[in-house]
């Protein structure tokens, strides 16, 4: 499904894409074929087939990599970009690849193996490019991250509905329970007793695979209960998705799903290469994590009772995933990195979503002095307070129209300012925050520039220190502090004159 949402996106702008698969079950075929797309199945090689294999298991010998690449290679002839999304395929798969494509991308969630691409993608929440460095050629571009999530565009399509709808959330009315169209383990339905047992008064949407391991007793439950609605294979996820006041679902793909839509989780992991991704959500607090189907009722009711965790929940998920992950990945793959310059203005109380955004990001809030998620009704009351006192400002960065990031400078007495910068996700090792910074400091007036940067915080660090500021005497426990003294001339040359 990823590489499919990733292939539509491609389409979109012009680009033909061919599937090969060994294995694929006959619905994902059907969509492929549905949006256009040829798919040519091979001979699957004959270790594959493993009893209990695990996602950690050895890729395939080296002779059936070798085998499979040239039966890959006769289906489709010279392409200009090869995407392999297997876990048993290694380095040797992708050197031997390299006779028939100009370029690789693997898309992967493990990191344990090494492999030879140009672009390597792992969308898994938390993980770094240092994760991979050792593994990939030097000159690898490596996007990380749940900001390149693959997901179709229905989900980008009704988010700034779900931003709507949950700014002031409701009671919890509505459960979506959903693990997925495979379901290895048949949880759904003891999944589904529980949420009956301790949401009674909730209207609960099932989605199941067509041929799901006990897709009948899910059915029967409808019967029996008239607030179970079953959606078998369905087409309408995003929909119910945004619908859902909170859901209970498996890990991966689903999760950045359910993010983008600020629908707080109640989730379990199903296989062992989602577990990371898993935990950061949780850590985050974007969702629960359990182990077990029976610790269900209990999570439920301690969501049904407790408004605010509910709406930190969602102000956390709506930072983590935004939808357009597709377009940053395919922007790398057609080589449009290049933006224009980056250019400020005086934000307003409607940028108060896009704020609201950025300082829910986990990476922002873990440097921050308050790491909590911020609800919608707290920002605004702080963004209201901040533009009615006399002195402050505030600027949104943007490049060809897109905000990028946001700088802040809060006056002190008996002069200068504090200054705090925070860098759109995507954006981080662009270079983007120290064009922040110099153009941030290039609108004010002569005058001392003072920065609190958490001690952990070597990023930051190097990034003031780049700029001209030095360390001074620290004035709070667990931050460094910096200084810059703009004179009148570093102003001007800042300002171009």
């Amino acid at each position: 499904m990823r590489c499919l949402t990733l292939a539509n996106a491609l389409s979109d702008l012009g680009a033909k894409a061919t599937f090969v698969a060994a294995a694929m079950p006959e619905t994902i075929a059907a969509r492929i074929c549905e949006r256009g797309h040829r798919l040519v199945r091979i001979p699957a090689p004959a270790d594959m087939h493993r009893p209990d294999a695990g996602w950690e298991a050895p890729p395939l010998s080296r002779t059936s990599q070798l085998a499979d690449a040239l039966a890959t290679q006769a289906a489709v002839g010279k392409v200009d970009w090869l995407v392999i999304d297997h876990y048993l395929l290694d380095v040797i798969w992708h050197s031997r690849a390299r006779r028939f494509t100009r370029q690789i991308l693997v898309i992967d969630d493990l990191a344990n193996r090494n492999y030879d691409c140009d672009l390597l993608l792992d969308q898994t929440f938390g993980r770094t490019a240092g994760d991979y460095r050792a593994l990939v050629p030097h000159n690898t571009q490596i996007l990380t991250g749940s900001s390149y999530a693959l997901l179709r565009r229905e989900f980008a399509e009704h988010r700034a509905a779900a931003i709507e709808r949950r700014k002031n959330p409701g009671p919890i009315r509505r459960v979506l329970v959903s693990m997925g169209t495979g379901d290895p383990g048949a949880l759904t339905a003891p999944i589904v007793r529980e949420v009956l047992a301790a949401a009674q008064g909730c209207v609960i949407d099932v989605v199941v695979g067509a041929h799901v391991n006990g897709r009948e007793q899910v059915r029967e439950l409808a019967v029996h209960h008239p607030q179970i609605s079953v959606h078998l294979d369905s087409r309408r996820i995003a929909e119910l998705m945004s619908n859902a006041d909170i859901a209970v679902g498996a890990s991966g793909m689903m999760s950045w799903e359910r993010c983008c839509l600020g629908l707080p989780s109640i989730i379990l992991v199903v296989a062992e290469n989602q577990r990371k991704g898993a935990e950061m959500l949780a850590k985050s607090g974007a969702a629960l994590l359990i182990g077990r189907v029976d610790e269900i009722r209990g999570e439920i009711c301690s969501l049904l009772g407790d408004a605010e965790l509910v709406a930190r929940m969602m102000a956390a998920a709506f930072a983590i995933a935004d939808g357009f992950g597709a377009r940053r990945v395919v922007h790398a793959i057609l080589d449009k990195s290049t933006l224009g310059e980056l250019v400020l203005r005086p934000a307003t109380l409607d940028d108060g979503e896009q704020l609201w955004l950025w300082r829910n990001d986990p990476v922002t809030r873990a440097q921050s002095r308050t790491s909590v998620p911020i609800t919608w009704a707290e920002h605004i009351r702080w963004l209201a307070a901040f533009f009615d006192r006399p002195g402050g400002k505030l600027y949104l960065a943007e490049r060809d129209a897109l905000p990028v990031g946001v700088v802040r400078f809060e006056p002190l007495a008996p002069r200068g300012y504090e200054i705090s910068i925070a860098v759109a996700p995507e954006m981080r090792g662009s270079g983007c925050g120290k064009a922040l910074l110099e153009a941030g400091c290039a609108h004010l007036p002569a005058g001392p520039i003072y920065a609190s940067v958490r001690h952990d915080n070597a990023a930051s660090r190097r990034l003031f220190a780049s700029c001209g500021f030095e360390r001074v005497k620290d004035v709070e426990p667990g931050f460094l502090r910096y200084a810059l003294e703009l004179t009148d001339d570093m102003s001007r040359r800042r300002n171009g004159e």
